[in-house]
């Protein structure tokens, strides 16, 4: 299951704060065993420019789906640090998109907006 995952600035923080917590939380799910992949999205430079560049802040995880829960837990375990700027992250997946706050936002929000995303298991695709 792949996850889309994009740290949100608040009008405190920095585009280099962004940077910082954005390489903190991919070296984190990178770290978390039910996590495949992890990738800086990367979208067309501006005209003239060579190649991709990385989007600040977004990233992708291609993660187990009764693991995503970890990648929430990564996210929450980063926005507690005290040296962490305030920031917000907006799940996506297949148009699905949901915003939390890391500090307040709760498990059983994530596990809403997962519930919602996930894909159907094999034996309810097959009927059984």
């Amino acid at each position: 299951m792949e996850i889309g995952v994009n740290i949100q600035a608040s009008a405190d923080t920095t585009a280099n704060e962004v940077a910082t917590l954005t390489a903190k939380l991919r070296q984190a799910l990178e770290a978390l065993p039910a996590v495949d992949r992890v990738v800086p999205v990367a979208e067309n430079g501006p005209a003239g420019a060579k190649g991709a560049i990385a989007v600040l802040g977004k990233l992708f995880v291609e993660v187990a789906p009764g693991a995503v829960a970890g990648v929430f837990a990564a996210v929450k375990a980063l926005a507690s640090r005290p040296s962490s700027p305030p920031f917000s992250v907006e799940f996506s997946r297949d148009g699905a998109k949901a915003t939390f706050d890391p500090r307040t936002g709760t498990v059983e929000q994530f596990a809403a907006f997962v519930g919602a995303v996930r894909p159907p298991s094999p034996a309810s695709v097959s009927g059984q």
